[in-house]
């Protein structure tokens, strides 16, 4: 686990705070074993700045954190394609839990508004 953080001083009111979440993937395969890298970049923006205004100033904090799941797997040796899609679903919904509560936890001691990562819902196969 790994979080970069970025805030300025001093208390921020949550009714002045726009949220961007962005997730992150990345994966490590070797042989039998895979290192799936999930995490997020939360910015919380001012809602003073225009979406489009492009300013230093445009990002009230930054906060980024990633996990990595080690997975065994037997009997397979993963495409790099694959390990990208085994990363995108299969690790998202392993960590996501634990990114979330992470997140929710660092924010809410840290002077910004508490942030709740979204829960995960599985979208119906269009098949």
């Amino acid at each position: 686990n790994k979080s970069d953080i970025a805030l300025p001083p001093g208390n921020i009111n949550p009714k002045d705070v726009r949220l961007n979440f962005d997730y992150i993937f990345n994966s490590l395969n070797n042989d039998d074993q895979l290192f799936s890298f999930v995490g997020v970049v939360v910015n919380g923006e001012s809602k003073d700045v225009n979406e489009t205004e492009n300013t230093d100033n445009k990002y009230l904090f930054s906060l980024t954190s990633v996990f990595v799941a080690h997975y065994t797997i037997e009997g397979h040796t993963l495409t790099d394609e694959e390990s990208k899609i085994f990363t995108e679903n299969n690790a998202l919904f392993n960590v996501h839990p634990f990114l979330r509560e992470h997140i929710n936890s660092i924010s809410s001691k840290m002077g910004i508004p508490v942030i709740n990562l979204p829960l995960l819902t599985f979208k119906k196969s269009e098949q």
